[in-house]
């Protein structure tokens, strides 16, 4: 899918909600994309569920809801 484009209908997945990730899934999240994140330390994800994403309980089933996925370490 590298030549594909994303629309703002793209469901979207972030794996690491680090200092960097968290930060660009917020800016996408706050522009309207819908969003599946994963992190090893779930109280990173709260901020991020609390403006509408999605937590997957692991990275395998985010793979499988989303059509683009970043991944943050």
């Amino acid at each position: 899918m590298i030549d594909s484009k994303i629309a703002s209908n793209t469901r979207l997945g972030f794996v690491g909600l680090g200092y960097l990730g968290s930060r660009i899934a917020r800016r996408l999240i706050a522009a309207g994309f819908p969003m599946v994140v994963h992190d090893r330390d779930r109280e990173k994800t709260k901020d991020l569920v609390a403006l509408g994403a999605v937590v997957a309980p692991n990275t395998e089933a985010l793979a499988e809801d989303v059509q683009q996925t970043a991944l943050f370490l």
